[in-house]
């Protein structure tokens, strides 16, 4: 059922929005409200990536995407400034922010919670 509704949406996100104005199609709007978040904060992608990883059950990686997102509108700076996504990654991987990225975080997790200490090790070896 949700995947349905999440081809629905994504084949409704290449429609035109509504009103002339409004920067937020139909497809996000429903994957929004899908992934329970507020319309026009989020990218489709991030969109997507969030229902998946409610649907998966990871939520290290659903308190990633709300906690780091940037505003559609924003301007990104190119100079690197740990998110509160980062900083909450970090510390449920245990490390410290900033020294691994949110790829080793990620797999960090993911070996302790399935117990792979040799993954671990490796990752924290680096």
């Amino acid at each position: 059922m949700l995947k349905t509704a999440s081809l629905l949406a994504l084949a409704l996100s290449f429609t035109t929005p509504a009103f002339a104005g409004d920067t937020v199609s139909p497809g996000q709007r429903k994957l929004a409200e899908i992934a329970g978040v507020q319309p026009g904060v989020y990218s489709q992608a991030q969109l997507q990536q969030l229902i998946d990883a409610q649907r998966d059950g990871n939520r290290a990686r659903v308190n990633f995407i709300l906690n780091s997102a940037v505003p559609l509108h924003e301007t990104i700076s190119s100079r690197h400034v740990p998110t509160s996504g980062q900083q909450t990654l970090a510390q449920s991987a245990g490390v410290e922010v900033g020294r691994y990225s949110t790829a080793e975080m990620m797999q960090l997790i993911k070996a302790r919670s399935t117990g792979n200490q040799s993954a671990v090790n490796l990752i924290l070896s680096q």
